[in-house]
Protein backbone atom coordinates (compact mmCIF):
# COMPACT_ATOMS: atom_id res chain seq x y z
CA UNK A 1 0.00 0.00 0.00
CA UNK A 2 2.86 2.39 0.82
CA UNK A 3 4.62 1.86 -2.63
CA UNK A 4 1.14 2.35 -4.24
CA UNK A 5 0.58 5.51 -2.40
CA UNK A 6 4.13 6.62 -3.39
CA UNK A 7 3.41 6.18 -6.66
CA UNK A 8 0.30 8.32 -6.78
CA UNK A 9 2.18 11.32 -4.67
CA UNK A 10 4.88 11.43 -7.22
CA UNK A 11 2.80 11.35 -10.37
CA UNK A 12 2.71 14.94 -11.47
CA UNK A 13 -1.49 14.73 -12.46
CA UNK A 14 -3.30 11.38 -11.83
CA UNK A 15 -6.39 11.50 -13.62
CA UNK A 16 -10.00 11.26 -11.36
CA UNK A 17 -13.16 9.13 -12.81
CA UNK A 18 -16.45 11.60 -13.53
CA UNK A 19 -18.90 11.14 -15.68
CA UNK A 20 -19.50 13.63 -18.81
CA UNK A 21 -22.52 13.54 -21.17
CA UNK A 22 -23.03 9.59 -19.84
CA UNK A 23 -20.10 8.73 -20.29
CA UNK A 24 -17.15 8.11 -18.03
CA UNK A 25 -13.97 10.09 -18.34
CA UNK A 26 -10.89 10.74 -16.30
CA UNK A 27 -9.52 13.83 -16.24
CA UNK A 28 -6.03 15.38 -15.04
CA UNK A 29 -6.02 16.48 -10.88
CA UNK A 30 -3.58 17.28 -8.61
CA UNK A 31 -2.58 14.68 -5.76
CA UNK A 32 -0.11 15.84 -2.83
CA UNK A 33 1.10 13.99 0.07
CA UNK A 34 1.47 15.23 3.44
CA UNK A 35 2.01 13.52 6.28
CA UNK A 36 1.20 9.65 5.43
CA UNK A 37 -2.18 10.70 3.40
CA UNK A 38 -2.37 11.70 -0.20
CA UNK A 39 -4.96 15.05 -0.39
CA UNK A 40 -6.75 16.52 -3.26
CA UNK A 41 -8.78 19.78 -3.96
CA UNK A 42 -11.00 21.16 -6.49
CA UNK A 43 -9.48 23.74 -8.07
CA UNK A 44 -13.18 24.83 -9.34
CA UNK A 45 -14.40 24.49 -5.90
CA UNK A 46 -17.38 22.74 -4.96
CA UNK A 47 -18.50 23.26 -8.63
CA UNK A 48 -16.31 20.62 -9.63
CA UNK A 49 -17.62 17.57 -11.19
CA UNK A 50 -15.32 15.20 -9.84
CA UNK A 51 -15.27 16.54 -6.39
CA UNK A 52 -19.49 16.39 -6.43
CA UNK A 53 -19.26 13.26 -7.52
CA UNK A 54 -16.50 11.26 -5.05
CA UNK A 55 -17.91 13.48 -1.93
CA UNK A 56 -21.36 12.13 -2.77
CA UNK A 57 -20.44 8.50 -3.37
CA UNK A 58 -17.33 8.42 -0.87
CA UNK A 59 -15.02 6.27 -3.38
CA UNK A 60 -13.81 7.64 -7.27
CA UNK A 61 -11.36 5.87 -9.39
CA UNK A 62 -7.55 7.13 -10.32
CA UNK A 63 -5.94 6.73 -13.48
CA UNK A 64 -2.34 6.72 -12.49
CA UNK A 65 -0.18 5.58 -15.86
CA UNK A 66 -1.59 2.42 -16.73
CA UNK A 67 -3.08 1.25 -13.70
CA UNK A 68 -6.69 1.90 -12.41
CA UNK A 69 -6.96 2.77 -8.41
CA UNK A 70 -10.09 2.71 -6.27
CA UNK A 71 -9.74 5.51 -3.49
CA UNK A 72 -12.06 6.28 -0.57
CA UNK A 73 -12.80 9.77 -0.58
CA UNK A 74 -13.05 11.53 2.76
CA UNK A 75 -13.33 15.75 3.04
CA UNK A 76 -11.13 16.87 5.33
CA UNK A 77 -11.50 21.02 4.79
CA UNK A 78 -8.85 23.08 6.20
CA UNK A 79 -8.12 20.78 9.20
CA UNK A 80 -4.82 20.11 7.94
CA UNK A 81 -4.56 23.27 6.13
CA UNK A 82 -1.10 24.56 6.64
CA UNK A 83 0.70 21.05 5.58
CA UNK A 84 -1.48 20.59 2.18
CA UNK A 85 -0.65 24.24 1.37
CA UNK A 86 3.05 23.26 1.95
CA UNK A 87 2.82 20.06 -0.02
CA UNK A 88 0.75 21.70 -3.27
CA UNK A 89 3.90 24.68 -2.98
CA UNK A 90 6.47 21.85 -3.12
CA UNK A 91 5.07 19.68 -6.03
CA UNK A 92 3.77 22.12 -8.32
CA UNK A 93 5.13 25.65 -7.24
CA UNK A 94 7.66 25.48 -9.98
CA UNK A 95 7.88 25.62 -13.48
CA UNK A 96 4.68 25.44 -15.94
CA UNK A 97 2.40 24.83 -13.10
CA UNK A 98 4.12 27.89 -10.46
CA UNK A 99 0.85 29.64 -11.72
CA UNK A 100 -2.04 27.84 -10.80
CA UNK A 101 -1.04 27.04 -7.28
CA UNK A 102 -2.32 30.77 -5.73
CA UNK A 103 -6.00 29.25 -6.46
CA UNK A 104 -5.33 26.10 -5.17
CA UNK A 105 -4.55 27.62 -1.88
CA UNK A 106 -7.90 30.07 -1.52
CA UNK A 107 -10.46 29.17 0.88
CA UNK A 108 -13.16 28.41 -1.52
CA UNK A 109 -10.76 25.28 -3.22
CA UNK A 110 -9.13 24.57 0.44
CA UNK A 111 -12.92 24.29 1.31
CA UNK A 112 -13.02 21.01 -1.08
CA UNK A 113 -9.94 18.68 0.40
CA UNK A 114 -10.42 15.65 0.74
CA UNK A 115 -8.21 12.74 1.85
CA UNK A 116 -7.66 10.15 -0.98
CA UNK A 117 -6.94 6.44 0.52
CA UNK A 118 -6.35 3.58 -2.27
CA UNK A 119 -8.16 0.67 -1.48
CA UNK A 120 -6.29 -2.83 -1.31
Amino acid sequence: MAELMETIAETEEPQVATVKGGERAFVPFWVVKAGDALYARSHLGKAGRWYQEATRAGSTQLRVGDRLVDVDVEPVGDEYRAEIDAAYRMKYGHGPTEQFVAPMLEDDVVATTVRLTPRG
